[in-house]
């Protein structure tokens, strides 16, 4: 499901998707980045050739 996804500091994926980026950044904490991803799997899949990448 396409939405905002809120990611923590550590990588941790929240697995709800928000339908706005308002409503994402209303949930985010300080230590949390706010993605726009057509679904979970692809988020998590971006997350972890960009870990690669380093």
């Amino acid at each position: 499901m396409p939405g905002f996804y809120i990611v923590s500091e550590y990588g941790y994926v929240l697995p709800m998707p928000y339908s706005s980026y308002e409503s994402a950044m209303a949930n985010c904490d300080i230590n949390e980045l706010v993605y726009l991803a057509d679904s979970l799997e692809d988020l998590e899949q971006s997350l972890d050739f960009s870990e690669n990448m380093e």
